[in-house]
């Protein structure tokens, strides 16, 4: 009379597998995750240049302005000197009301041009407070001074630019998926092991609680996926044509960047030298004006605006 089967049942187990063999599945799964992690190294490695030029510009700017303003706050004072001269020589019947004009005009001018200095200056500050991380309206103290000119660095190679390497790298990830998927349609092999407790212990319903153990191999094959797995690839296929024309487009930009940047340069370099060739013609005009008012020839004003030639 011993019936199989019971009504009741109950059972609690613990099974461990290990996958044995996927078609080296997994390995392609983790160099695309290698990947995309060389892409976010090449995404911070290219804020840190950001952050690093934007820092340096917004410093050269804020000295800049700086002796923009001071240069230009020296010739103010000097063109005040120079109107009321004008107008001394009004009050005397020397002079003219043109020639008062003229110098209202240029005092005027130049104090536009400070504020403007100030107000640049008082911006480049500002960005520079922000890309620091310091706070607002906290002191800081410009202690480097403009440099005279800047030797060209190396020449690198466009490829390495922070922007396509990332490019790069997330295509080459995505062709690491790629290859995962396809790996992944074919057989695997778990190897596993189960313990546990169950009621009752066999299929006898008479049988009280026992222990229960299983250890075995197991091979899966998903033959059929309702077409999922070629859709991905066609999806992941259409990512990396896009990356590619990507790639290409920025390649072009940054060679374009570069050539702009060494016309920019070889620009800036000519406008240089005429800089220096007319620093060189204002400190020796200052050097006369200042012998002529010396031999009693010259005079304070004559000096003064030597002065505002050389700022």
């Amino acid at each position: 009379s011993r019936e199989l089967g019971s009504s009741h049942y109950a059972a609690a187990s613990l099974k461990v597998a290990w996958r044995a063999w996927d078609t080296l599945a997994r390995l392609e799964r983790t160099s695309a995750a290698e990947a995309m992690e060389d892409a976010s190294r090449a995404e911070q490695a290219g804020r840190e240049v950001e952050l690093a030029y934007g820092v340096r510009a917004a410093y050269l700017g804020a000295l800049l302005f700086e002796g923009l303003g001071a240069a230009t706050e020296r010739s103010l004072s000097v063109a005040q000197a120079g109107l009321e001269e004008e107008e001394a020589r009004a009050r005397a019947e020397l002079g003219s009301e043109l020639r008062i004009a003229g110098a209202r005009s240029r005092v005027a001018d130049l104090g536009a041009r400070l504020i403007e200095a100030r107000a640049n200056q008082e911006q480049a500050l500002t960005t520079l407070r922000i890309l620091l991380g310091v706070p607002e309206g906290s002191p800081l103290i410009l202690a480097d001074t403009l440099p005279r000119g800047a030797t060209p660095g190396p020449d690198v190679n466009v490829g390495s630019h922070p922007r396509l390497a990332q490019l790069e790298a997330t295509e080459r990830a995505i062709s690491h998926q790629d290859e995962a998927l396809w790996r992944a349609w074919w057989p695997t092999l778990d190897l596993f092991g189960q313990v546990g407790v169950q009621f009752p212990e066999t299929f006898v319903e008479t049988d009280g609680v026992g222990l229960a153990y299983a250890v075995g191999v197991q091979l899966t094959w998903k033959v059929f996926d309702a077409d999922l797995t070629r859709r991905k690839r066609v999806e992941l296929h259409a990512k990396q044509l896009e990356l590619q024309a990507t790639r290409a487009a920025v390649g072009e930009e940054v060679a374009r960047s570069r050539a702009e940047a060494r016309t920019q340069r070889r620009t800036a370099g000519a406008s240089l030298e005429a800089a220096q060739a007319r620093l060189g013609a204002a400190e020796v005009y200052l050097r006369v004006a200042r012998s002529a008012l010396k031999a009693g020839s010259g005079t304070v004003l004559d000096v003064r605006r030597a002065e505002e030639a050389l700022d």
